[in-house]
């Protein structure tokens, strides 16, 4: 499996095991992430721009539909705590992975 679907499968993951989940957030993350085209893997390398691509993409799904301004917020926060979470766990993991370089 590609990294950058890796990715996309832990943000996946984190919007559904949020204390306080969204429908909304996470029909938008799924929308957004299933027209992607796939890419090499790039090893080392997380796919940061394919991953912000996605993130932009879902909050724009959001800011389209027709949801109380609350509930998008909070679909918009919950995508960007995922995205978040997602990114620093992938550097936490990056770093007990590789050597030091000092």
């Amino acid at each position: 499996m590609s990294t950058h679907l890796r990715a996309y499968r832990k943000v996946t993951a984190l919007l559904y095991r949020m204390r306080e989940r969204s429908r909304i957030a996470e029909d938008a993350w799924d929308r957004a992430t299933s027209g992607i085209p796939g890419e090499p893997e790039n090893t080392g390398q997380w796919p940061v721009g394919l991953l912000n691509f996605a993130r932009n993409k879902a909050v724009e799904l959001i800011a389209e539909g027709n949801h109380f301004l609350p509930e998008r917020s909070r679909a918009i926060a919950a995508i960007d705590e995922a995205v978040r979470s997602a990114f620093e766990q992938d550097l936490r993991a990056s770093i007990f992975r590789e050597p030091s370089a000092i």
